[in-house]
Protein backbone atom coordinates (compact mmCIF):
# COMPACT_ATOMS: atom_id res chain seq x y z
CA UNK A 1 0.00 0.00 0.00
CA UNK A 2 2.85 2.34 0.87
CA UNK A 3 4.53 1.62 -2.49
CA UNK A 4 1.28 2.40 -4.30
CA UNK A 5 0.98 5.73 -2.51
CA UNK A 6 4.58 6.58 -3.38
CA UNK A 7 3.99 5.81 -7.07
CA UNK A 8 0.79 7.88 -7.10
CA UNK A 9 2.60 10.80 -5.47
CA UNK A 10 5.42 10.50 -8.03
CA UNK A 11 2.98 10.50 -10.93
CA UNK A 12 1.10 13.51 -9.52
CA UNK A 13 4.40 15.41 -9.14
CA UNK A 14 5.29 14.73 -12.76
CA UNK A 15 1.84 15.90 -13.92
CA UNK A 16 2.11 19.05 -11.80
CA UNK A 17 5.57 19.82 -13.16
CA UNK A 18 4.33 19.34 -16.72
CA UNK A 19 1.26 21.57 -16.24
CA UNK A 20 3.31 24.37 -14.65
CA UNK A 21 5.09 25.20 -17.91
CA UNK A 22 3.95 28.09 -20.06
CA UNK A 23 1.62 27.20 -22.93
CA UNK A 24 4.13 27.98 -25.65
CA UNK A 25 6.91 26.05 -23.90
CA UNK A 26 4.60 23.10 -23.39
CA UNK A 27 3.82 23.03 -27.09
CA UNK A 28 7.50 23.10 -28.04
CA UNK A 29 8.38 20.44 -25.47
CA UNK A 30 5.49 18.27 -26.63
CA UNK A 31 6.81 18.33 -30.18
CA UNK A 32 10.29 17.45 -28.93
CA UNK A 33 8.94 14.57 -26.86
CA UNK A 34 6.89 13.33 -29.81
CA UNK A 35 10.05 13.11 -31.91
CA UNK A 36 11.98 11.39 -29.13
CA UNK A 37 9.11 8.96 -28.57
CA UNK A 38 9.20 7.97 -32.24
CA UNK A 39 12.93 7.33 -32.01
CA UNK A 40 12.42 5.32 -28.82
CA UNK A 41 9.76 3.26 -30.60
CA UNK A 42 12.28 2.34 -33.27
CA UNK A 43 15.41 1.84 -31.17
CA UNK A 44 14.32 0.54 -27.77
CA UNK A 45 12.99 -2.76 -29.12
CA UNK A 46 16.37 -3.35 -30.75
CA UNK A 47 18.14 -2.60 -27.48
CA UNK A 48 15.83 -4.84 -25.45
CA UNK A 49 16.19 -7.64 -27.99
CA UNK A 50 19.97 -7.23 -28.05
CA UNK A 51 20.41 -7.19 -24.28
CA UNK A 52 17.96 -10.08 -23.92
CA UNK A 53 20.02 -12.13 -26.35
CA UNK A 54 23.28 -11.15 -24.59
CA UNK A 55 21.89 -12.18 -21.21
CA UNK A 56 20.58 -15.47 -22.59
CA UNK A 57 23.87 -16.35 -24.33
CA UNK A 58 25.87 -15.27 -21.31
CA UNK A 59 23.64 -17.22 -18.92
CA UNK A 60 24.11 -20.43 -20.89
CA UNK A 61 27.89 -19.96 -20.61
CA UNK A 62 27.84 -18.59 -17.03
CA UNK A 63 29.28 -15.34 -18.32
CA UNK A 64 26.40 -12.85 -18.09
CA UNK A 65 28.54 -10.11 -16.50
CA UNK A 66 31.30 -10.37 -19.09
CA UNK A 67 28.85 -10.29 -22.00
CA UNK A 68 27.00 -7.30 -20.57
CA UNK A 69 30.31 -5.46 -20.24
CA UNK A 70 31.10 -6.19 -23.87
CA UNK A 71 27.64 -5.01 -24.91
CA UNK A 72 27.97 -1.76 -22.96
CA UNK A 73 31.46 -1.16 -24.35
CA UNK A 74 30.30 -1.63 -27.95
CA UNK A 75 27.20 0.49 -27.35
CA UNK A 76 29.30 3.27 -25.82
CA UNK A 77 31.72 3.32 -28.74
CA UNK A 78 28.87 3.61 -31.23
CA UNK A 79 27.10 6.28 -29.16
CA UNK A 80 30.30 8.35 -28.93
CA UNK A 81 30.79 8.26 -32.68
CA UNK A 82 27.11 9.11 -33.20
CA UNK A 83 27.48 12.05 -30.81
CA UNK A 84 30.45 13.37 -32.80
CA UNK A 85 28.51 13.10 -36.05
CA UNK A 86 25.37 14.62 -34.54
CA UNK A 87 26.75 17.80 -32.95
CA UNK A 88 24.87 20.72 -34.59
CA UNK A 89 26.90 23.10 -36.70
CA UNK A 90 26.88 26.86 -36.19
CA UNK A 91 25.89 29.31 -38.88
CA UNK A 92 23.27 27.22 -40.63
CA UNK A 93 20.29 29.40 -41.37
CA UNK A 94 21.53 32.26 -39.21
CA UNK A 95 19.87 35.63 -39.49
CA UNK A 96 22.31 38.38 -38.65
CA UNK A 97 21.17 40.46 -35.74
CA UNK A 98 21.16 44.22 -35.87
CA UNK A 99 24.71 45.27 -35.05
CA UNK A 100 23.57 48.70 -33.96
CA UNK A 101 21.57 47.19 -31.14
CA UNK A 102 24.39 45.00 -29.82
CA UNK A 103 25.19 46.18 -26.28
CA UNK A 104 28.84 45.52 -26.96
CA UNK A 105 28.77 48.21 -29.66
CA UNK A 106 28.72 51.97 -29.09
CA UNK A 107 24.98 52.61 -29.26
CA UNK A 108 23.05 50.52 -26.75
CA UNK A 109 19.84 52.45 -27.23
CA UNK A 110 19.04 51.30 -30.74
CA UNK A 111 16.05 49.29 -31.77
CA UNK A 112 15.24 45.68 -30.96
CA UNK A 113 17.64 42.91 -31.86
CA UNK A 114 16.82 40.33 -34.49
CA UNK A 115 17.44 36.93 -33.03
CA UNK A 116 19.34 34.21 -34.85
CA UNK A 117 17.51 31.66 -36.88
CA UNK A 118 16.27 28.43 -35.42
CA UNK A 119 19.37 26.47 -36.42
CA UNK A 120 22.22 28.82 -35.58
CA UNK A 121 24.24 29.24 -32.43
CA UNK A 122 27.70 30.59 -31.49
CA UNK A 123 30.60 28.40 -32.55
CA UNK A 124 32.48 26.25 -30.03
CA UNK A 125 35.72 24.33 -30.02
CA UNK A 126 33.76 21.10 -29.59
CA UNK A 127 32.25 21.58 -33.04
CA UNK A 128 35.69 22.01 -34.59
CA UNK A 129 36.97 18.87 -32.87
CA UNK A 130 33.86 16.98 -33.96
CA UNK A 131 34.27 18.12 -37.57
CA UNK A 132 37.94 17.16 -37.56
CA UNK A 133 37.40 13.72 -36.01
CA UNK A 134 34.43 12.76 -38.19
CA UNK A 135 36.34 13.56 -41.38
CA UNK A 136 39.30 11.51 -40.16
CA UNK A 137 37.05 8.59 -39.21
CA UNK A 138 35.29 8.57 -42.58
CA UNK A 139 38.56 8.92 -44.48
CA UNK A 140 40.35 6.18 -42.59
CA UNK A 141 37.34 3.86 -42.86
CA UNK A 142 37.22 4.18 -46.64
CA UNK A 143 40.94 3.64 -47.01
CA UNK A 144 41.23 0.74 -44.56
CA UNK A 145 38.11 -1.36 -45.19
CA UNK A 146 40.14 -4.58 -45.36
CA UNK A 147 41.96 -3.82 -42.13
CA UNK A 148 38.66 -2.95 -40.43
CA UNK A 149 37.25 -6.34 -41.36
CA UNK A 150 40.29 -8.04 -39.85
CA UNK A 151 39.94 -5.95 -36.67
CA UNK A 152 36.27 -6.88 -36.33
CA UNK A 153 37.16 -10.58 -36.60
CA UNK A 154 39.91 -10.16 -33.99
CA UNK A 155 37.63 -8.30 -31.55
CA UNK A 156 34.89 -10.89 -32.11
CA UNK A 157 37.25 -13.69 -31.08
CA UNK A 158 38.20 -11.75 -27.94
CA UNK A 159 34.53 -11.28 -27.06
CA UNK A 160 33.85 -14.97 -27.74
CA UNK A 161 36.65 -15.86 -25.31
CA UNK A 162 34.46 -14.39 -22.55
CA UNK A 163 32.03 -17.28 -23.14
CA UNK A 164 34.52 -20.16 -23.25
CA UNK A 165 38.27 -20.41 -23.04
CA UNK A 166 38.16 -22.21 -26.41
CA UNK A 167 35.26 -20.52 -28.22
CA UNK A 168 33.15 -22.54 -30.62
CA UNK A 169 31.90 -21.29 -33.96
CA UNK A 170 28.56 -20.48 -32.29
CA UNK A 171 30.39 -18.38 -29.67
CA UNK A 172 32.27 -16.49 -32.40
CA UNK A 173 29.09 -15.97 -34.37
CA UNK A 174 27.25 -14.54 -31.34
CA UNK A 175 30.21 -12.35 -30.43
CA UNK A 176 30.44 -11.04 -34.01
CA UNK A 177 26.76 -10.06 -33.91
CA UNK A 178 27.41 -8.27 -30.62
CA UNK A 179 30.50 -6.42 -31.91
CA UNK A 180 28.70 -5.29 -35.08
CA UNK A 181 25.14 -4.79 -33.86
CA UNK A 182 25.63 -2.84 -30.64
CA UNK A 183 27.94 -0.17 -32.15
CA UNK A 184 25.40 0.38 -34.94
CA UNK A 185 22.52 0.78 -32.50
CA UNK A 186 24.72 2.95 -30.28
CA UNK A 187 25.60 5.15 -33.25
CA UNK A 188 21.91 5.65 -34.08
CA UNK A 189 21.10 6.45 -30.46
CA UNK A 190 24.01 8.87 -30.09
CA UNK A 191 23.30 10.63 -33.37
CA UNK A 192 19.52 10.91 -33.10
CA UNK A 193 19.39 11.90 -29.42
CA UNK A 194 22.14 14.45 -29.95
CA UNK A 195 20.22 15.99 -32.84
CA UNK A 196 16.85 15.90 -31.10
CA UNK A 197 17.94 17.08 -27.66
CA UNK A 198 21.18 19.07 -27.97
CA UNK A 199 20.03 20.94 -31.08
CA UNK A 200 17.04 22.30 -29.17
CA UNK A 201 19.13 22.99 -26.07
CA UNK A 202 21.65 24.98 -28.11
CA UNK A 203 18.88 26.96 -29.78
CA UNK A 204 17.24 27.75 -26.45
CA UNK A 205 20.57 28.86 -25.01
CA UNK A 206 21.23 31.04 -28.05
CA UNK A 207 17.76 32.58 -27.93
CA UNK A 208 18.26 33.34 -24.23
CA UNK A 209 21.46 35.20 -25.09
CA UNK A 210 19.69 37.37 -27.64
CA UNK A 211 16.72 37.81 -25.30
CA UNK A 212 19.11 39.49 -22.86
CA UNK A 213 20.23 41.88 -25.60
CA UNK A 214 16.67 42.60 -26.63
CA UNK A 215 15.60 43.39 -23.07
CA UNK A 216 18.61 45.68 -22.52
CA UNK A 217 18.02 47.51 -25.80
CA UNK A 218 14.32 47.95 -25.02
CA UNK A 219 14.87 49.18 -21.46
CA UNK A 220 17.64 51.61 -22.43
CA UNK A 221 15.72 53.03 -25.39
CA UNK A 222 13.87 55.51 -23.18
CA UNK A 223 14.54 57.54 -20.06
CA UNK A 224 11.93 57.82 -17.32
CA UNK A 225 10.92 61.46 -16.68
CA UNK A 226 11.06 60.96 -12.90
CA UNK A 227 14.65 59.69 -13.05
CA UNK A 228 16.20 63.07 -13.95
CA UNK A 229 16.44 65.13 -10.75
CA UNK A 230 16.65 68.86 -10.17
CA UNK A 231 19.50 70.54 -8.30
CA UNK A 232 19.34 69.98 -4.56
CA UNK A 233 17.02 66.98 -4.88
CA UNK A 234 18.65 63.60 -4.16
CA UNK A 235 19.04 61.33 -7.17
CA UNK A 236 16.94 58.45 -5.89
CA UNK A 237 16.13 55.44 -8.13
CA UNK A 238 12.52 55.57 -9.25
CA UNK A 239 10.10 52.66 -9.21
CA UNK A 240 10.41 52.56 -12.99
CA UNK A 241 14.19 52.23 -12.73
CA UNK A 242 13.88 49.39 -10.22
CA UNK A 243 11.34 47.48 -12.31
CA UNK A 244 13.54 47.83 -15.37
CA UNK A 245 16.60 46.69 -13.40
CA UNK A 246 14.70 43.64 -12.14
CA UNK A 247 13.58 42.73 -15.68
CA UNK A 248 17.16 42.93 -16.92
CA UNK A 249 18.45 40.94 -13.94
CA UNK A 250 15.92 38.21 -14.70
CA UNK A 251 17.43 37.49 -18.14
CA UNK A 252 21.06 38.42 -17.35
CA UNK A 253 23.56 35.86 -18.73
CA UNK A 254 25.44 35.14 -15.49
CA UNK A 255 27.60 32.56 -17.28
CA UNK A 256 29.01 35.25 -19.61
CA UNK A 257 30.37 38.00 -17.32
CA UNK A 258 32.08 40.00 -20.07
CA UNK A 259 28.84 40.30 -22.02
CA UNK A 260 27.04 41.28 -18.83
CA UNK A 261 29.42 44.19 -18.18
CA UNK A 262 29.69 45.40 -21.78
CA UNK A 263 26.57 47.65 -21.95
CA UNK A 264 27.52 49.36 -18.68
CA UNK A 265 30.99 50.08 -20.04
CA UNK A 266 29.41 51.57 -23.16
CA UNK A 267 27.41 53.96 -20.98
CA UNK A 268 30.55 54.80 -19.00
CA UNK A 269 32.36 55.79 -22.19
CA UNK A 270 29.32 57.78 -23.30
CA UNK A 271 29.40 59.69 -20.01
CA UNK A 272 33.08 60.51 -20.49
CA UNK A 273 32.43 61.66 -24.05
CA UNK A 274 29.53 63.90 -23.02
CA UNK A 275 31.49 65.41 -20.16
CA UNK A 276 34.46 66.15 -22.37
CA UNK A 277 32.61 67.36 -25.47
CA UNK A 278 29.69 69.40 -24.12
CA UNK A 279 30.09 72.76 -22.36
CA UNK A 280 29.14 72.98 -18.70
CA UNK A 281 25.46 73.77 -18.19
CA UNK A 282 21.96 72.40 -17.83
CA UNK A 283 22.06 70.58 -21.18
CA UNK A 284 25.16 68.60 -20.21
CA UNK A 285 23.78 67.85 -16.74
CA UNK A 286 20.53 66.61 -18.26
CA UNK A 287 22.40 64.37 -20.69
CA UNK A 288 24.58 62.93 -17.92
CA UNK A 289 21.45 62.38 -15.80
CA UNK A 290 19.93 60.36 -18.63
CA UNK A 291 23.09 58.23 -18.81
CA UNK A 292 22.96 57.71 -15.03
CA UNK A 293 19.31 56.66 -15.36
CA UNK A 294 20.30 54.03 -17.92
CA UNK A 295 23.06 52.82 -15.61
CA UNK A 296 20.46 52.31 -12.86
CA UNK A 297 18.63 49.83 -15.07
CA UNK A 298 21.82 47.77 -15.41
CA UNK A 299 22.85 48.17 -11.77
CA UNK A 300 21.37 44.99 -10.27
CA UNK A 301 22.77 42.76 -13.04
CA UNK A 302 26.26 44.30 -12.77
CA UNK A 303 26.42 44.58 -8.96
CA UNK A 304 28.94 41.66 -8.73
CA UNK A 305 31.43 43.86 -10.63
CA UNK A 306 31.38 46.56 -7.94
CA UNK A 307 34.93 45.84 -6.63
CA UNK A 308 36.28 46.10 -10.17
CA UNK A 309 34.37 49.30 -10.96
CA UNK A 310 35.32 51.12 -7.75
CA UNK A 311 39.02 50.55 -8.52
CA UNK A 312 38.73 51.48 -12.19
CA UNK A 313 40.77 54.33 -13.67
CA UNK A 314 37.75 55.26 -15.81
CA UNK A 315 35.61 58.14 -14.42
CA UNK A 316 32.61 56.65 -16.19
CA UNK A 317 33.05 53.25 -14.56
CA UNK A 318 33.44 54.87 -11.14
CA UNK A 319 30.17 56.72 -11.78
CA UNK A 320 28.64 53.33 -12.63
CA UNK A 321 29.84 52.02 -9.27
CA UNK A 322 28.14 54.95 -7.51
CA UNK A 323 24.90 54.24 -9.39
CA UNK A 324 25.07 50.56 -8.40
CA UNK A 325 25.37 51.63 -4.76
CA UNK A 326 22.29 53.81 -5.19
CA UNK A 327 20.36 50.76 -6.33
CA UNK A 328 21.98 48.22 -3.99
CA UNK A 329 23.77 49.87 -1.09
CA UNK A 330 26.77 48.16 0.50
CA UNK A 331 28.05 49.54 3.84
CA UNK A 332 31.56 48.40 2.94
CA UNK A 333 31.73 51.29 0.48
CA UNK A 334 30.64 54.13 2.79
CA UNK A 335 34.10 55.69 2.94
CA UNK A 336 34.60 55.16 -0.78
CA UNK A 337 31.33 56.97 -1.51
CA UNK A 338 32.25 59.83 0.81
CA UNK A 339 35.61 60.21 -0.94
CA UNK A 340 33.75 60.81 -4.21
CA UNK A 341 32.73 64.18 -2.74
CA UNK A 342 36.23 65.56 -3.33
CA UNK A 343 37.91 63.08 -5.67
CA UNK A 344 35.33 63.17 -8.49
CA UNK A 345 33.70 65.87 -10.62
CA UNK A 346 30.57 67.53 -9.29
CA UNK A 347 28.10 65.24 -11.06
CA UNK A 348 29.57 62.00 -9.71
CA UNK A 349 29.97 63.54 -6.27
CA UNK A 350 26.32 64.60 -6.33
CA UNK A 351 25.27 61.03 -7.17
CA UNK A 352 27.43 59.70 -4.32
CA UNK A 353 25.91 62.19 -1.85
CA UNK A 354 22.44 61.13 -3.06
CA UNK A 355 23.24 57.49 -2.31
CA UNK A 356 24.26 58.43 1.24
CA UNK A 357 21.18 60.64 1.75
CA UNK A 358 18.88 57.81 0.70
CA UNK A 359 20.63 55.44 3.10
CA UNK A 360 20.36 57.59 6.23
CA UNK A 361 16.66 57.07 7.14
CA UNK A 362 16.84 53.26 7.04
CA UNK A 363 20.02 52.43 9.00
CA UNK A 364 20.88 52.01 12.66
CA UNK A 365 22.74 54.57 14.72
CA UNK A 366 26.26 53.05 14.31
CA UNK A 367 26.10 53.13 10.51
CA UNK A 368 24.45 56.57 10.55
CA UNK A 369 27.32 57.97 12.61
CA UNK A 370 29.83 56.26 10.35
CA UNK A 371 28.30 57.97 7.30
CA UNK A 372 28.32 61.37 9.03
CA UNK A 373 31.96 60.94 10.05
CA UNK A 374 32.99 59.91 6.53
CA UNK A 375 31.14 62.83 4.95
CA UNK A 376 32.57 65.33 7.45
CA UNK A 377 36.09 64.08 6.72
CA UNK A 378 35.49 64.31 2.97
CA UNK A 379 34.17 67.88 3.21
CA UNK A 380 37.16 68.90 5.32
CA UNK A 381 39.43 67.43 2.66
CA UNK A 382 37.50 69.34 0.02
CA UNK A 383 37.90 72.56 1.99
CA UNK A 384 41.64 71.93 2.44
CA UNK A 385 41.94 71.55 -1.34
CA UNK A 386 40.19 74.90 -1.83
CA UNK A 387 37.30 73.43 -3.79
CA UNK A 388 34.05 75.38 -3.88
CA UNK A 389 30.80 73.70 -2.97
CA UNK A 390 28.79 72.99 -6.17
CA UNK A 391 25.20 74.18 -6.48
CA UNK A 392 22.70 72.03 -4.59
CA UNK A 393 25.29 70.21 -2.50
CA UNK A 394 24.50 72.24 0.63
CA UNK A 395 20.97 70.79 0.77
CA UNK A 396 22.21 67.20 0.40
CA UNK A 397 24.93 67.60 3.01
CA UNK A 398 22.47 69.22 5.41
CA UNK A 399 20.14 66.24 5.05
CA UNK A 400 22.99 63.86 5.86
CA UNK A 401 24.15 65.75 8.93
CA UNK A 402 20.62 66.34 10.22
CA UNK A 403 19.55 62.71 9.97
Amino acid sequence: MAMKEVLQSWLESIKSLWSSNAASSVEVNRRDFDDIRKVNTALLPLLFLGFGAVIWVGWRASAVGAMLLWAMACLSVGATVGFLFGIPRSGAGVTRHNAASDPARHDVKAGPVETEGDTGRPNTNLEEVSDWLTKILVGLSLVNLKAIEERVVLVSHKAAAALHATPTSVDVSAATALVIGFPVVGFLCGYLYTRLFLQGAFIRSNNQMFKWREVVAAELSHVSPDSVNASGVPSVPSSTDRRAAERILLVAPTDRPNELLAPLQVLAREYETVRGAMPSGDARTLKMSEIASSMKKLALATAPFLPQLTQSASPGERLAAVIILQMKFDPNYIEWLANRLYEEPAFTGYQAASALVARMPIVGEPERQRIKTAVAAAMKKRSDLGLELPEGWDKLLAQIMAA
